[in-house]
C-alpha cells in the first residue's frame, strides 16, 4: 500500500508554490496526498486566487491514516490554520511519531501549538523574529532551507524557493 501524506492548505490565501511543489514531488515518488483545509469546498492560493479542491477538512483528518502532515504556508496560514483545532492536529502527529512539519510561515503555528521544544527548525524570517521566538519556545534555529530534524520527525523549510526540496525531505524520511 502507498504512504500517504496531508498537506493542510488556508482556504484563503495559501501559497501555490509550496504546496504544488511539495505535492508534485511526493507524488512522483509515489506517495499518496490528501489536501486538507480549516474550511470545505475549494481553497483560494495567495497568488492568482485560483481555486484548488480540498479533500477533507482538517476535522476530518486521522492521524492514524497518513504517514505524515505539514502545514503549507502563505499570507492565509497564520489567519485561517493557526487556532486550536490546528494545534490539536499536529500535537496528535507528533505523538504518533508521523514525519510532520510545516514551510515557510506556518513553523510559527507548530510554535504556537507549544510543541516545538527541543527541536531545530526553520522558516520563513523575513521580519528576523524567528530566532527569538522559536528560543522562547524552546526551539532551536537552523537557517537552511530544509531542516529535517530526525529525532523528532520534524520537517521544516523557509518557503516557495525551498518547497522541492522540502518533498524531497519528506519523500527520504518516508523510506
Amino acid at each position: 500500500m502507498a504512504k500517504k501524506v496531508a498537506l493542510v492548505i488556508a482556504h484563503k490565501q495559501f501559497q501555490p508554490v509550496e504546496y504544488f511543489g511539495t505535492k508534485d514531488v511526493l507524488e512522483k515518488a509515489g506517495i499518496a496526498v490528501v489536501t486538507a483545509s480549516n474550511q470545505v469546498g475549494p481553497a483560494y492560493d495567495g497568488i492568482d486566487n485560483k481555486p484548488t479542491a480540498v479533500d477533507k477538512t482538517v476535522d476530518e483528518l486521522n492521524v492514524n491514516d497518513y504517514a505524515g502532515i505539514f502545514l503549507i504556508g502563505g499570507r492565509g496560514a497564520m489567519d485561517h490554520l493557526d487556532n486550536k483545532k490546528v494545534y490539536a492536529l499536529m500535537v496528535k502527529a507528533r505523538d504518533a511519531r508521523l514525519v510532520w512539519g510545516a514551510i515557510c510561515i506556518s513553523p510559527r503555528i507548530l510554535v504556537h501549538a507549544d510543541i516545538v521544544r527541543g527541536t531545530v527548525m526553520t522558516g520563513w524570517d523575513d521580519d528576523h523574529k524567528l530566532k527569538p521566538i522559536l528560543e522562547s519556545a524552546g526551539a532551536r534555529l537552523d537557517a537552511k532551507p530544509v531542516v529535517f530534524d530526525r529525532e523528532n520527525n520534524l520537517i521544516t523549510a523557509q518557503g516557495p524557493k525551498a518547497s522541492e526540496a522540502f518533498g524531497q525531505a519528506i519523500v527520504a524520511a518516508l523510506q
